[in-house]
């Protein structure tokens, strides 16, 4: 399952574009549902994150990455990003170095939207994980001095593919089945005061329940 989540971004891609054929038609849940979904994907999380990647699919993937689902306000907590795998992601600089080199982590705080693809089964649950206001921003010193550092994500984005795939689109989705869960967190852009460098790529959050 979680090899196919790999690809969910790519999958979902034509499941999320094609209004025309009911097999993919999404739709809302009920309250009900929801409640149910969200008490069954509540809980702690460990497992690895990393940036997606046409060929390889792993990019340095860096294992204990901690996050959870409040089933109570819909809301899912990464516990612990590690810079380094932000600083991947961009152009060669003095905050990329830095970055790459530390060992410090940051929280993304993030909305859960739940709902139907008729192409679901049972336990098998698809939504949106949007972070908070579409940013994370934290204060990261190097060079003697505090910068002030805002990561941008989207909910949507198109990146570039290698020989199988000219672009492939991705959404900010997750999915989770038998008490695994992959996320798709989209990188758009890195602020370092005043200074915006675009990164539009995708880092993958999965791993399974406690």
């Amino acid at each position: 399952m979680l090899l196919l989540c790999t690809f969910a971004g790519i999958t979902l891609t034509s499941c999320l574009s094609n209004d025309d054929d009911d097999k993919n038609k999404i739709t809302p849940l009920t309250p009900q549902q929801k409640v149910a979904q969200l008490t069954d994907m509540a809980g702690n999380y460990t497992g690895q994150v990393f940036f997606a990647n046409d060929s390889t699919q792993l990019i340095d993937s860096i294992n204990g990455v901690n996050w959870h689902v409040v089933a109570g306000d819909s809301t899912l907590f990464i516990d612990n990003i590690p810079l380094k795998v932000v600083g991947q992601g961009l152009p060669d600089t003095d905050l990329k170095k830095e970055l790459i080199k530390s060992e410090r982590t940051i929280p993304v705080d993030g909305n859960i939207s739940l709902y139907v693809n008729e192409n679901n089964s049972k336990g098998y649950y698809t939504f949106w994980a949007i972070p908070k206001g579409y940013k994370t921003q934290f204060q990261f010193e190097f060079g003697g001095k505090a910068h002030d550092v805002v990561l941008e994500f989207a909910y949507q984005m198109t990146t570039s593919l290698s020989s199988y795939y000219s672009t492939s689109t991705y959404y900010a989705t997750g999915e989770y089945y038998d008490s695994q869960m992959v996320v798709f967190c989209l990188l758009r852009n890195v602020k370092c005061d005043g200074s915006s460098y675009t990164i539009n790529r995708v880092f993958v959050v999965k791993g399974k329940r406690n």
